[in-house]
């Protein structure tokens, strides 16, 4: 995790790892074991879900917590007095191999007690394979969490150079954020696993037909993830063809004691629809993870001038309430601007001149969609409309307007971001549209 800097030893003593393990474990022991049952709850959901405490509690419970068995090694190396203090909780059980019945108001407690064991054993576990070896490198700080963010309308084609989405070389990526907009019919899981290898595992994907979405993390950092949900917004009406779905898929999860939010969206096309996308906006963060499933059905002509359209029932606050939010996709969002001024600021590097008839730019400033939220400066060429597999842009008939129609966004709440790039891929020319990526940084965040 976080940024890496090399060392120039070519092995780490052991004691100078064992200051590490204890550097890092002796915060989470002692948070464990001197939390009361309130603020333990809330520890609870950094490292281990409530439910997997409540399923597997038995077993925990007899390897932590029942005389019969050792304590673990690891704790006697963080800090004696755990042994001491475990030693008192053991005797709880009275020599008990297996979880006796026990009234209901303790079942809470017991559940704690497990919860510390899963939450000592994931966080050690997880530092200790971390722990730089012989011609390793060193994290810098091991509270940065490096995002890889992806972004790409396909058209509805696999290219030949898929890879080239991904930037596996040089420096490591913890995450990687993949949404996909018109996917064709393909294994895109299996063909972004292979991509990354063995060192990364999928999280979790949340599709939409073609509106795909999937989140890619190094398996070492397994052990903080957790809560993991998915959802899905389908926005009818203004596009209802097959391949070309609009909408939203969303995956919620937690790193750490942080709440994350990713969102792959296809918002409403054509440079006059631009009520109509702030709309689906407001729409699909009062719909993502709500109570009951909603739909969208605006129509060409509805009236969405109400920006602060909400759903039936009990609209969701999931934007508002997650701490990092991440908002990829084909936002749509178009230049007001002829045709020629555009080409002519593309071929001079005059991009800067675009940026105040950006739609999206303009709404951003006016609070009037996505609120809240950044992006970094559109440095790149507009990404679409190209003719397929050719540097130039719409010849056709409809000659439309170049537009940076694909989009990153971020929003946080008390966790520091730093966007380290941002920019179109393009060598990927198989569809109309480039790829956009996003190298993001989050800091401190265990």
């Amino acid at each position: 995790m976080g940024n890496c800097v090399g060392r120039a030893d070519d092995y780490v003593l052991h004691h100078e790892r064992n200051k590490w393990i204890v550097k890092y474990g002796q915060q989470v022991v002692r948070g464990l074991l001197d939390c009361e049952n309130s603020n333990l709850m809330t520890f609870n959901r950094k490292y281990a879900a409530t439910e997997t405490a409540l399923s597997c509690h038995k077993n925990l419970y007899s390897n932590c917590f029942d005389p019969c068995f050792p304590l673990p090694s690891e704790l006697k190396l963080i800090d004696p007095k755990i042994v001491e203090k475990l030693g008192a909780e053991r005797k709880f059980s009275k020599g008990a191999a297996v979880v006796p019945e026990v009234p209901k108001p303790l079942i809470g407690d017991r559940v704690i007690r497990d919860a510390k064991q899963t939450g000592v054993k994931q966080v050690i576990s997880a530092k200790e394979k971390s722990f730089p070896r012989g011609g390793e490198t060193a994290p810098s700080t091991a509270a940065d969490l490096n995002v890889y963010v992806v972004t790409w309308n396909m058209n509805g084609k696999v290219p030949n150079n898929f890879a080239d989405l991904f930037d596996v070389s040089g420096e490591s990526h913890d995450f990687f954020v993949v949404g996909l907009q018109e996917a064709p019919n393909f294994d895109a899981k299996t063909c972004i696993s292979e991509i990354l290898g063995d060192k990364y595992c999928l999280v979790e994907s949340s599709v939409l037909m073609s509106l795909q979405l999937f989140i890619f993390s190094k398996r070492s950092l397994k052990p903080f993830i957790s809560g993991v949900k998915v959802d899905k917004v389908w926005e009818k009406g203004l596009s209802g063809i097959v391949g070309k779905q609009k909408g939203a898929a969303a995956v919620r999860l937690h790193f750490g004691d942080k709440s994350f939010l990713f969102i792959t969206s296809h918002l409403a096309a054509h440079e006059s629809n631009l009520k109509a996308r702030n709309a689906q906006c407001a729409h699909i963060c009062h719909s993502l993870f709500a109570r009951s499933s909603v739909y969208s059905c605006f129509q060409p002509g509805t009236n969405t001038d109400d920006l602060n359209y909400r759903v039936p029932g009990v609209p969701s606050n999931v934007v508002e309430e997650s701490d990092v939010v991440i908002w990829l996709g084909d936002l749509n969002y178009r230049l007001e601007l002829p045709r020629r001024f555009v080409q002519n600021s593309i071929k001079n590097k005059n991009l800067q001149e675009l940026w105040a008839k950006d739609q999206l730019s303009v709404s951003l400033r006016k609070g009037q969609a996505f609120k809240g939220f950044h992006e970094g400066p559109l440095l790149f060429a507009p990404t679409f409309k190209y003719d397929v597999g050719t540097d130039n842009y719409d010849t056709g008939p409809k000659e439309r307007v170049p537009s940076w129609t694909d989009r990153i966004l971020y929003k946080t709440t008390n966790v520091k971001a730093e966007l380290r790039s941002y920019d179109a891929i393009s060598s990927v020319k198989t569809s109309d549209h480039r790829p956009v990526e996003a190298h993001l940084t989050f800091k401190n965040l265990l």
